[in-house]
């Protein structure tokens, strides 16, 4: 019961894998990604008059990771780029 009642009290964080990892400075790094081959049918649900509504999705990410001295503490910079590639089929 003490558990149930203090729930909305609880928060959780969400954190980037390696976030507090010290690594040397002006390191850097870049990493390619692929995000699995998503393929499926696509539900308008009378929205629109499209039937028989298929998707392939593919999400290729590049990611760039930078280490730098920000005020006397080790920072990091990460920028991604995702680019999807993206087939849609359908009949009017």
């Amino acid at each position: 019961m003490i558990t149930g009642c203090c729930l909305p009290l609880l928060w959780a964080q969400d954190l980037a894998p390696r976030a507090y990892v010290i690594t040397p400075l002006h390191s850097n790094a870049a990493t390619l990604t692929y995000s699995s081959f998503y393929d499926g049918n696509i539900l308008f649900d009378g929205a629109i008059p499209v039937r028989n509504a298929t998707a392939k999705i593919n999400v290729p990410v590049l990611t760039v990771y930078h280490s730098l001295n920000f005020f006397g503490r080790s920072a990091n910079i990460v920028a991604a780029f995702p680019y999807g590639v993206e087939t849609f089929t359908g009949q009017w």
